[in-house]
């Protein structure tokens, strides 16, 4: 079986990109073809593993051209796209959160059986996040209350990028079948009009060694005498490091919390938060670590936090944490309700709570017992839910309906 991939970044510097290396060397490893589409700009080139194709415009900038230079370029971009399908004749074709809709027009326009992962709510939300102005949830689906809640600007750039956005939301309802990672998820897509025979749950996956050499590892990278806390993430608002670090201050166990990032934001936003709150001694950041040093981190760590403020759709760091026996205190917000089990696998607070984060941290740096517990309940909820092999179980028994069906 071949399937045609279609992303928006080529290198694996976030959680969906990540994915998308770890489903493509899945899918290899049990025999099946993978053929990529990529923008030249956002890639880490030519990997050799699998065929694959640079398509200049693949990800559209939409502050940056006027329409008219736009529609020119899309225009040769479907050509390009509906020649490589020729070519390739591909069982299915896969959009990995990409969001030029002009390619969903042209996969569209080929009649394959298409499937789109989403990882964000973008099909449905003007501001990408589901975020109002004042920084709260939305719990509106998409329509009159974006421009009643003030979340439309009426910009040039803007009008244009809603205009691509509700062009795109179109082809979503055709032929299209949408990859789910969570309950909520699946929620929010119903709410915004997608019918129970288009979505598909699937959440996200890690992989995992045996748990004895997790234990090891454990205990081998353990700082002797160190409360260790650790976050995972990109240096934006919406992952909500700034809350956290506001919540600091009402810990009353020592600690070491370990930033790992990426992005201009931590040294424009972030930095100077830790200095003003005094942690510059509680607080150490690496930026743009790789996967083996995150690894280390994880086994190291005697707590993971997951602060995110807006709609998360699933985020992979709770899991990751979890193939290492580390403990997770999440917000109760999106995703993070289906793997974050409170109480079982990690705790669980509310956004913005302060007093209650430092709480659920407190309560867990003061009992070993209790961490060792919630790890080891986490790395068996892994095994059981959100393993490479249920993953691609699961995966390929989709591709195998869609290819017979020819739908």
């Amino acid at each position: 079986m071949k399937i045609l991939h279609f992303c928006s970044y080529y290198r694996p510097f976030g959680g969906a990109e990540r994915l998308l290396f770890t489903v493509l060397d899945v899918l290899e490893k049990h025999g099946l073809e993978n053929v990529i589409v990529a923008p030249d700009a956002q890639s880490g080139g030519l990997t050799g593993k699998r065929r694959e194709y640079f398509v200049d415009y693949l990800e559209y900038p939409f502050g940056q051209s006027d329409l008219f230079s736009s529609l020119s370029r899309n225009r040769r971009l479907v050509s390009a796209i509906k020649e490589i399908v020729e070519e390739e004749n591909p069982d299915v074709i896969h959009l990995h959160n990409q969001q030029n809709p002009f390619v969903y027009y042209a996969c569209v326009s080929t009649g394959r059986p298409l499937v789109r992962n989403v990882h964000d709510p973008r099909l449905y939300c003007p501001t990408n996040w589901r975020l109002l102005p004042d920084k709260s949830l939305c719990p509106y689906p998409f329509g009159r209350a974006c421009v009643k809640q003030g979340c439309v600007q009426w910009t040039p750039a803007e009008i244009k990028q809603l205009a691509f956005m509700i062009f795109q939301r179109h082809l979503s309802f055709k032929n299209t079948t949408l990859l789910i990672e969570s309950q909520e998820s699946y929620n929010l897509a119903i709410q915004n009009g997608y019918s129970q025979d288009q979505l598909y749950i699937i959440p996200n996956f890690t992989t995992l060694r045996p748990m004895d050499v997790e234990q090891a590892n454990k205990r081998n990278q353990k700082v002797h005498g160190e409360n260790s806390l650790l976050f995972v993430g990109r240096a934006s608002y919406e992952k909500g490091l700034q809350f956290l670090l506001e919540s600091l201050p009402h810990v009353r166990n020592e600690y070491k919390l370990y930033i790992l990032t990426a992005g201009d934001y931590f040294h424009q936003k972030i930095a100077p938060v830790i200095q003003s709150l005094g942690l510059s001694k509680r607080v150490e950041a690496r930026m743009d670590t790789g996967y083996e040093e995150t690894a280390r981190f994880y086994s190291m760590a005697d707590v993971a936090i997951v602060p995110s403020v807006w709609f998360e759709t699933f985020c992979l760091v709770g899991i990751e944490a979890f193939s290492h026996l580390t403990p997770v205190i999440g917000t109760r917000t999106g995703g993070i309700k289906d793997w974050c089990v409170d109480g079982e696998t990690g705790l669980l607070v509310n956004i913005f709570d302060t007093k209650g984060m430092a709480k659920a941290i407190d309560t867990l740096l003061d009992d070993p017992e209790l961490r060792a517990r919630f790890g080891s309940n986490g790395y068996l909820r892994v095994q059981k839910q959100y393993s490479e092999e249920v993953y691609f179980e699961c995966l390929v028994r989709l591709y195998e309906r869609l290819s017979a069906n020819g739908k």
